[in-house]
């Protein structure tokens, strides 16, 4: 059917335990790719900023064999890692691609081979997490800043309106 599914495994990020058994990889595809800025840039200028990175893309095409309750707990568990927020490992011979998650799938039956057999293709895309980096800034009084306008701001809460009785109406001097 096709190479050998103890050389390809596909484990759970968080345990290393089995995700997805299955009995043959028919077919492996990763995509990388990235994004580069499309409208002309001046000539010598082309920086970092120019070229965003995507997240990387996995496409597998898998058989499973059994019979009917062994293909509907497989069916089970794909519907599961699919709809649940799992991230997934794929172990190759070559490489291990780690964080991925089961964006979807699909699968077939052929009467050729016998009903016994799942032909699924997933398709995993990776999960890319960052730390956030916080850093403690310290407001900029009136008395430090150069110009009043860009000092910092504090939020004063609700004041109380001025008892007006100090302030006089032009129309009171006149009278």
């Amino acid at each position: 059917m096709g190479a050998n599914s103890n050389e390809f495994s596909i484990v759970n990020s968080e345990t290393s335990l089995s995700a997805f058994d299955f009995d043959a990889l028919i077919q492996f595809e990763v995509r990388a790719e990235g994004m580069v800025a499309s409208s002309p840039i001046e000539q010598g200028s082309f920086a970092s900023y120019n070229k965003v990175d995507s997240p990387n893309y996995i496409e597998v095409q898998l058989a499973k064999q059994g019979t009917d309750d062994v293909l509907q707990a497989a069916l089970k568990t794909l519907d599961e890692l699919q709809t649940t927020a799992s991230k997934i490992n794929f172990v190759t011979p070559v490489a291990e691609y780690e964080n991925y998650t089961l964006e979807s799938y699909d699968f077939s039956m052929s009467q050729r081979d016998g009903l016994g057999v799942l032909y699924i293709r997933l398709h995993l895309i990776e999960i890319r997490e960052v730390t956030p980096q916080y850093t403690d800034s310290k407001a900029i009084s009136t008395k430090d800043s150069k110009n009043p306008a860009n000092a910092s701001t504090t939020d004063r809460g609700k004041t109380q309106a001025k008892d007006g009785s100090s302030y006089s109406s032009l129309l009171s001097k006149l009278f």
